[in-house]
């Protein structure tokens, strides 16, 4: 699948140079693309999981946070993590997956991307990403984790969702031994937290 995607996004190019379609519809066709990749990565991951293909390595916790941002295009400046690093036992690429979801999560149905914050306690680390957005509706806090569930909550944008991105945070935090959950939070916006234990997953 990513090979005819990697040859969509060359024609994109190709069709900008020329005087062919107009850049909207370039753009969109772009869009597209990106999605359906970003879909793949999606599956690949569960089907990791359905497989019981997880592969725990030691990393830290705080410098795989500061990757997210990077690929994500966010500020470094919208981390907030211990200054020293936080050894973690956990699957790099599913991790990845999971802060990446996290993130575009925020972007889409919570008004957008405020901030990600590491913290340690109990032997366990949670990432917890917050939004700008006006909270979950009654009852979304778990039912957004169902798969396929795409929540109609204020400010929620359905259009170019599968309702897999926060189901597939979950199932990665418990292949891990850890847990996945969502709240509102005071004044504004919503925060969803991926927590791990710090020793080695089970």
């Amino acid at each position: 699948l990513r090979t005819p995607l990697s040859r969509i996004r060359l024609l994109v190019e190709i069709g900008r140079q020329s005087a062919g379609p107009q850049p909207r519809t370039l753009d969109e066709i772009e869009r597209e693309a990106i999605e359906i990749d970003a879909l793949v990565g999606e599956l690949l991951a569960s089907a990791r999981l359905d497989f019981q293909a997880v592969t725990p390595r030691p990393i830290d916790a705080v410098e795989a946070a500061r990757r997210a941002l990077d690929r994500a295009g966010e500020p470094a400046d919208r981390l907030t993590a211990p200054a020293s690093p936080v050894p973690l036992a956990a699957d790099p690429t599913l991790l990845a997956r999971a802060l990446a979801n996290l993130i575009d999560n925020a972007r889409k149905h919570g008004g957008g991307f405020e901030r990600l914050t590491v913290e340690v306690a109990g032997g366990r680390v949670s990432f917890a990403v917050s939004d700008r957005g006006a909270g979950f509706a009654p009852g979304d806090e778990t039912r957004v984790f169902d798969r396929f569930y795409r929540g109609a909550g204020p400010g929620s944008q359905v259009h170019g969702s599968l309702g897999l991105g926060l189901s597939l945070v979950k199932r990665i935090a418990e292949a891990h031994g850890g847990r996945a959950w969502a709240a509102n939070q005071p004044g504004c916006g919503a925060c969803v937290t991926l927590e791990l234990p710090l020793g080695p997953a089970s």
